[in-house]
């Protein structure tokens, strides 16, 4: 009995131990990677620009085949909305275009609502490498409250293995 004690308050000391560090922890997260893609820059851009492109690289789209795909607006231009409906994998949230800039810079807006309420911009820039390859810079960042803020450290590092 006395055994089981002590597990008990080995767990919950180490459960305390986690969400009091989470109060001094940091709130932002920030991941920035890139890619070179063997084609021209405006050929990329032009892929990737379309929201719905986007999604064919996307393992958690691939990961639910049980997901709801809604959209508003002209896909590919400022405004543009698409939001999904899925499993536990996939959750709930949208996706908009907030800004374009031409052959340079798609920004956007991810709004999860499951399975946890979180904004955070997401940011795709083109960039010339040579005339059939373009550098891809892809920029993650947003704020996460506590105490969901003790996960950053583990998904910045999964995002920068390319786990994410």
């Amino acid at each position: 009995m006395k055994v089981i004690v002590v597990i008990l308050l080995v767990i919950i000391g180490v459960i305390t131990l986690i969400l009091v560090s989470g109060i001094f922890m940091r709130r932002n997260h920030y991941v920035s990677r890139e890619i070179i893609i063997n084609a021209p820059q405006n050929e990329v851009f032009n892929f990737l620009r379309f929201l719905k492109n986007q999604e064919k690289f996307n393992k958690w789209v691939r990961a639910d085949s049980e997901r709801i795909e809604l959209s508003e607006g002209n896909d590919g231009t400022k405004g543009y909305i698409y939001s999904w409906t899925g499993s536990e994998k996939s959750g709930k949230g949208a996706k908009e275009i907030v800004d374009i800039i031409n052959n340079k810079r798609i920004e956007t807006e991810i709004r999860f609502e499951k399975p946890m309420k979180v904004t955070s911009s997401f940011v795709m820039e083109t960039e010339f490498f040579s005339d059939s390859c373009t550098k891809v810079r892809l920029i993650n960042s947003g704020i996460l409250n506590y105490p969901i803020n003790i996960i950053i450290p583990i998904a910045e590092k999964k995002l920068c293995q390319g786990h994410g």
